[in-house]
């Protein structure tokens, strides 16, 4: 044990648990999985089929109309000519600089942790944690569409399928890669 106040670190015993999937005398656990496999988003119908669509006559953010048979298909803001991933529509970094540079620029919402966001804050943006997002949805401004964010897209994910299921109307598009990737974007 770490008493970091104190600067002493203890061991502590414990009793081997014969049971345990990964010390145990038969581990079934035997490697470590890939952090892509544990993070990876469930695969659900989306009620953002329809890509984000400004009121200008600018098109530069733009992409035609999605699927109008209610395809599960996420679209991105600007199209890649690669086949969409499922999930929550997304939007990029650097797509997303150049909406916020646009005359009506999307809301931001952060739903990191607060100790997150005070380490590294977004200017603009509305901090609900993920935990309290659905509770609080009418804090959001439905009729404005909104870039969820969070430290690496998941959390964010989970966050507009929570406000979907509770029944929020408004559109939510998911910055991909999150806070890493806006962080990364601001390097360049």
């Amino acid at each position: 044990m770490l008493d970091a106040w104190g600067a002493r670190l203890r061991e502590i015993p414990v009793a081997k648990n014969p049971a345990c999937p990964v010390c145990g005398d038969d581990p079934s656990i035997t490697e470590l999985s890939a952090p892509a496999d544990s993070c990876a988003l469930p695969q659900t119908p989306d009620a953002d089929a329809q890509p984000y669509a400004r009121a200008s006559g600018d098109d530069s953010h733009r992409q035609p109309a999605g699927s109008t048979s209610g395809s599960v298909a996420s679209p991105r803001i600007q199209g890649t000519g690669e086949a969409p991933l499922p999930g929550p529509a997304t939007v990029s970094a650097a797509e997303l600089r150049g909406l916020l540079e646009s005359a009506e620029p999307p809301a931001l919402l952060d739903v990191r942790e607060d100790v997150e966001v005070a380490l590294e804050p977004m200017a603009g943006a509305r901090h609900i944690p993920l935990r309290e997002v659905v509770a609080r949805m009418d804090e959001l401004d439905e009729d404005r569409p909104t870039v969820v964010v969070c430290a690496a897209g998941v959390r964010s994910a989970r966050a507009i399928e929570a406000l979907r299921a509770a029944g929020y109307p408004g559109r939510l598009l998911n910055l991909e890669g999150g806070m890493k990737a806006w962080a990364a974007g601001a390097a360049d």
